[in-house]
């Protein structure tokens, strides 16, 4: 198959068949994009902070690839089309990309952002210990 061929419209509107070992794939693929989002959920505080922002990408694309392969097992034409599987795919790649390109410039902000809360704590008064009477 050419490289022509694959970016054809016919090709790219084609239902491929409701079963293959492509399924078993893309399945495990999109389980663990639902699986990421819960472990991010479960992380700490500080990292989930960083890191939540791929929830969405990661959620989105979970939902929607487990909806293409249910349509594809029902084999309802437009949606069970490899197009369809293409754009979630981009999709996801390009929404995550971005994400994971500014993850730096956020972890920087943050860092920024803790040594001014500590010079801010540093100045506060300090609150006075109650003396106990014994």
């Amino acid at each position: 198959m050419s490289l022509s061929s694959f970016f054809s419209t016919s090709y790219l509107l084609e239902t491929p068949p409701a079963y293959s070992r492509l399924t078993v794939y893309l399945l495990v693929f999109f389980l663990i994009t639902l699986l990421t989002v819960i472990y991010i959920k479960l992380m700490p505080k500080d990292l989930a902070r960083i890191y939540g922002r791929l929830n969405p990408p990661f959620m989105i694309t979970g939902f929607l690839g487990l909806i293409y392969l249910f349509v594809r097992y029902e084999e309802l034409p437009y949606f069970s089309t490899r197009g369809f599987l293409l754009f979630i795919l981009v999709l996801f790649a390009i929404w995550s990309g971005l994400i994971i390109w500014g993850i730096p410039k956020m972890i920087k902000e943050l860092n920024k952002n803790q040594k001014t809360e500590d010079t801010y704590i540093k100045y506060l008064p300090k609150s006075k210990k109650s003396k106990s009477r014994s």
